[in-house]
């Protein structure tokens, strides 16, 4: 069955405050599945190429540095997410 949206955490729970995607989607699964709502986690952003394209919304829970403190929730928006184009590295690709 196609869920109706996908929510997925990023990070990687062993470095500290990256593992905050991870965090999220134990604790949504805790509070009881949505229905039609698939959750899922992701320790790279590489990761996300294949499940972006599942046709149906996408939410990412991942860290974020420079916007807000901590704990604040920051939702970014494709067009938002565009503009910022940054190089690859050794640490793999940024979402």
């Amino acid at each position: 069955m196609t869920p109706r949206a996908l929510v997925i955490g990023l990070g990687q729970p062993a470095a500290g405050d990256d593992g905050v995607g991870i965090a999220v989607i134990v604790r949504l699964r805790a509070e009881g599945d949505l229905e039609g709502v698939a959750y899922e986690t992701a320790a790279e952003a590489s990761e996300l190429v294949e499940r972006l394209q599942t046709g149906v919304p996408v939410i990412i829970v991942d860290a974020l540095v420079g916007s807000g403190k901590p704990g604040d929730v920051v939702v970014l928006d494709a067009e938002r997410l565009a503009g910022d184009v940054r190089p690859l590295s050794t640490h793999g690709i940024s979402v």
